[in-house]
Order: C-alpha cells, then structure tokens, then sequence
C-alpha cells in the first residue's frame, strides 16, 4: 500500500505503525533508492515527518506490507486503516483500493 500523509502540525512526528483489520500484520517500507535509480524499498521501524510537510511519493515515499490478509483486497472497495503516530496518537482513515496501471 502506497500512502502521501501531510502533517499540518508545528512539531515533528514518527509514524509508529499502521493496522488494518484486512491483515493480520503490516510492515512499514520506506524507499532508499541508491544512486544507480533501482527500486529499494527498506524495511523500517518508523518514519519520522517534520511539521508541516508530506511524507509519501511526492516527499519521503512511505510503503505499507499488507501481510496475511483476512479478506482479499478488491479495487475499488475502501478499507479502514489506523495510523499510529507519537505524537498525534491513532488516526484512522478509509483507504481504496487502487490496482497500478501498467506502461
């Protein structure tokens, strides 16, 4: 799962982890490309978002694994998915689902 989170706060924040009730675990990917342009995506424990900024493919690009799922993922249905932060506490939204079009 893809995600652009924007932080209108005046402190910094650390995304913690995220959970849905479609999966029974999630792993947070932040995107470490090298200098040669590959996809790297990295496993990390956290991601941390300095206030007033967006963190997701237009700032630092945040993944989410969905693992285990519990019921399978349709494009075009919306899930709910709590957001854990530091600071800002649980945050919950409706995701879509959106399956990427190829070139």
């Amino acid at each position: 799962m893809g995600a652009v989170l924007t932080s209108d706060g005046e402190a910094a924040d650390q995304l913690l982890g995220v959970q849905t009730p479609i999966a029974s675990e999630t792993q947070l990917f932040a995107d470490t490309t090298p200098d040669d342009g590959s996809y790297s995506p990295t496993p990390v424990p956290e991601i941390s978002a300095k206030p007033a900024t967006s963190i997701g493919p237009n700032g630092v690009p945040l993944y989410v694994e969905l693992r285990g799922l519990t019921t399978p993922a349709r494009e075009g249905q919306t899930y709910p998915v709590t957001f854990r932060f530091q600071k800002a506490g649980s945050v919950q939204a409706m995701v879509p689902v959106e399956i990427p079009k190829g070139p």
